[in-house]
């Protein structure tokens, strides 16, 4: 979509320091790294960085102009090249994007959730997209940086969006429904992720409703049944949107039913909308929970008149986003890498899917802290091991600061668990004990780095030896 500077000024809402209104302009970019020549660099601000800092570099890689709240003094902007001042860099970017979205013809459907949202994205889009010409969000790129930046690809071919959002503070929600205007919204469940900078659930529940208060009342809801917070989610819903339910526990418009795990990851099921089956799944996919990814993605097809039962077809050749749910088979060692993110209801639900796994194998589990918990940390580490615990697992190992309590609560139903100091402690003492036949499950929060046993796992099983520390 090409602006001209006069509109991108009217949009962003700053003063032209030095430009031409008439020049058309029509890519933007937040990091000189990847700047391309003609594109316009937004130099974003934050509380450890100012992206003005790299004015300079941005002009010599040909950036057309910069948008910038101050530039450093003394820098050189080349002829032929401009300055738009702003009051707020951040809140330009979004400005630009809302603007931008206003523009196009497309529908736009936004991923919001506690847990799976990543996922649910990832499936709708495979569906959606031999049907619609799809722009979709690019990795977890789901915040007030990521979601304009998404925007910004918008093209005049472009029938549908599919746009992930996420919050770390109150308001944020509230800001990313307004730039993007939905006409869907998808709501994967309410949990307890990032609860500690909430300070109660109760608190986290109203800052993700404040998505209501932006979407229109013709907007769409596609929601979870199942999840047991959805009602007082709910409850803060302004309009009265029309709404198409989720589920496999309780009555949904659309369901997954006859639920069988497949010979070697991932589960078979019917799809059935309204009682009626619509459409058979084969999903390759470790977790039960992803089921409920699955269910999005085949309600969102529905929700927008597409053939189900094609839509469905596409999830068998699903993969997984990097570090999530990735499944490894080495030396007869069936391997579960879930380290991007982990929270007491993903964690939970990764052990429950375990079951799955089949009773001839013995699992082995490692996990580490679940961050951003709050007070109720150790509450929640404790419900972890006894969950853990449940599964009579052959060893369970944790790591990190205050990954202890989920080993400590499962040793009291007489699990031998462990808590170590170091990945590589933790390699060794796998390695010495897993065999042929045997499951290993690794999950924590993204800043354990457990890919990190994954990768060692991995190399010293296909035979590349692996250094290990003392």
């Amino acid at each position: 979509m090409k602006l001209s500077l006069s509109v991108i000024l009217s949009a962003a809402g700053g003063d032209l320091v030095l430009g031409e209104p008439s020049i058309i302009k029509y890519s933007f970019n937040t990091d000189t790294r990847a700047i391309l020549p003609g594109e316009i660099f937004i130099a974003l601000k934050g509380a450890n960085f100012d992206g003005a800092q790299f004015a300079h570099d941005a002009f010599e890689k040909g950036a057309a102009g910069i948008i910038a709240s101050a530039l450093p003094q003394g820098t050189n902007i080349p002829d032929g090249r401009f300055y738009i001042k702003v009051e707020n860099a951040e809140k330009a970017l979004g400005d630009l994007a809302a603007y931008m979205r206003r523009q196009s013809k497309a529908k736009v459907m936004i991923v919001m959730g506690s847990a799976g949202k990543t996922t649910s994205k990832e499936m709708i889009s495979l569906c959606f997209s031999p049907a619609l010409n799809l722009l979709c969000t690019h990795g977890n790129l789901n915040n007030l940086i990521g979601v304009p930046l998404t925007l910004f690809r918008l093209e005049p071919q472009t029938q549908m969006v599919v746009a992930e959002i996420g919050m770390n503070t109150s308001g944020e929600i509230r800001h990313l429904s307004e730039i993007t205007n939905p006409d869907y919204l998808v709501v994967t469940n309410i949990g307890r992720a990032h609860i500690g900078m909430f300070g109660s659930q109760a608190e986290l529940i109203r800052a993700k409703a404040e998505v209501f208060d932006e979407i229109r009342p013709e907007c769409l809801l596609i929601l979870n049944a199942d999840c047991p917070r959805m009602p007082r989610f709910l409850s803060y819903v302004r309009h009265a949107h029309q709404k198409i339910t989720y589920g496999i526990e309780r009555d949904a418009e659309v369901m997954a039913k006859r639920i069988q795990p497949l010979e070697h990851q991932g589960y078979r099921f019917d799809v059935f909308i309204h009682g009626e089956k619509a459409a058979h799944v084969s999903l390759p996919v470790f977790g039960r929970h992803n089921i409920y990814n699955a269910l999005a993605a085949a309600a969102s097809a529905f929700a927008l008149g597409l053939d189900v039962k094609a839509a469905c077809a596409e999830l068998e050749n699903f993969k997984p986003a990097w570090m999530r749910s990735a499944v490894y088979e080495k030396k007869g060692i069936r391997i579960i890498s879930d380290c991007y993110n982990a929270n007491p209801d993903s964690v939970a639900l990764a052990l429950r899917s375990l079951v799955d796994e089949g009773k001839n194998r013995r699992l082995f589990i490692v996990l580490g802290d679940m961050l951003e918990l709050g007070e109720d940390a150790q509450q929640f580490h404790r419900e972890v091991g006894r969950v853990a615990a449940e599964l009579r697992p052959a060893m369970l190992l944790t790591f990190g600061e205050i990954a202890h309590f989920i080993s400590d609560e499962a040793s009291r139903s007489g699990i031998k668990a462990n808590h170590l100091q170091s990945h590589d402690d933790i390699c060794r003492l796998l390695l010495k004990n897993l065999r042929e036949g045997d499951t290993l499950l690794i999950k924590g929060s993204r800043m354990m780095k457990l890919e990190t046993v994954t990768e060692k796992i991995l190399k010293t099983l296909s035979g590349n030896k692996e250094t290990l520390g003392e």
